[in-house]
């Protein structure tokens, strides 16, 4: 089921501080098996190559009964090309997944089909803001996720 409204219950910075809302929501909200949503951006604001990426988890792990993870993908990799901000598809047989946390660590994957292995990424420090399903259409839908 897809909503179309998402409210915003948790936000983290890169290092995992709680920056907005309550983790113990979010967690609640995992656990009666709410759909979740993430954003996080890349870059530094007001730089054009800056991106902001919001995605539905799609397998959710609560570790030690205080820390979330959401996988991401997979997706078709996309990078900046042409004139600033412009965004371009590679190639098909080049996929990324992620796995995101409260922590503030977005482990990167990206695997070559075509070659059949993975392609070292590594993790990369990022703010998040997590979204519940809010069927109602009381709750805000996606904003920008916080600022690097």
């Amino acid at each position: 089921m897809a909503a179309e409204h998402w409210r915003a219950i948790y936000s983290n910075d890169a290092a995992g501080r709680p920056l907005t809302g309550d983790k113990g929501a979010l967690i609640a909200a995992v656990r009666a098996g709410e759909p979740i949503r993430v954003g996080f951006s890349l870059g530094k604001a007001g730089d054009l190559d800056r991106v902001e990426h919001f995605a539905e988890a799609r397998f959710i792990t609560i570790v030690g009964g205080s820390e979330v993870y959401a996988q991401i993908g997979e997706y078709v990799t996309q990078e900046p090309g042409g004139p600033a901000p412009h965004v371009n598809l590679r190639s098909a047989a080049v996929l990324w997944s992620s796995l995101i946390g409260t922590t503030g660590v977005l482990e990167n994957g990206l695997w070559d089909r075509g070659k059949h292995q993975k392609l070292d990424v590594g993790p990369v420090a990022v703010p998040v803001t997590w979204y519940a399903a809010d069927p109602s259409g009381d709750g805000a839908t996606p904003s920008s996720p916080p600022r690097s």
